[in-house]
């Protein structure tokens, strides 16, 4: 058991700090804006404006 003064019955297990710190690099990866795949929201962004009729695209421009 980990001893913490200011929370009297605090047991841990390697379950529970797993399941934190998957979910803080969750949380870090919407903060900065990157996919659970790797990819970059602004790539997504850019592709979606490129397929749109009217609009040119990267090669067009």
């Amino acid at each position: 058991m980990i001893s913490m003064p200011w929370m009297m019955p605090a047991v841990f297990n390697v379950a529970d700090i797993f399941i934190v710190s998957g979910m803080i690099s969750v949380a870090l990866l919407i903060v900065l804006g990157i996919r659970l795949d790797g990819t970059r929201e602004r790539d997504h962004a850019s592709d979606a404006a490129a397929t749109e009729p009217g609009t040119p695209g990267p090669s067009e421009a």
